[in-house]
């Protein structure tokens, strides 16, 4: 079984996702994806940068539908 602890994986995500923005606003254009990154039941997770409004457009521009801040996945994406 293959454990993490959820506190350094917060504190690498958050790394993560501020080198992922300074790309976008140096205008680059192979950026890391983290805005894909969701919680348990497709939750948008607020504390990323940009927040779930700034993700949630990202991930639909992408193709993906969200509902109540979810992303929705599976038989509820039919």
């Amino acid at each position: 079984m293959d454990v993490t602890c959820p506190l350094v994986t917060g504190i690498f995500l958050r790394i993560v996702t501020e080198a992922a923005e300074e790309d976008r606003r140096a205008g680059r254009s192979d950026i890391t994806g983290c805005w894909r990154v969701v919680g348990r039941d497709e939750q948008l997770n607020p504390k990323f940068l940009g927040g779930k409004v700034e993700r949630g457009w990202r991930l639909v521009e992408e193709g993906h539908r969200i509902e109540d801040g979810r992303v929705v996945t599976g038989k509820r994406a039919a």
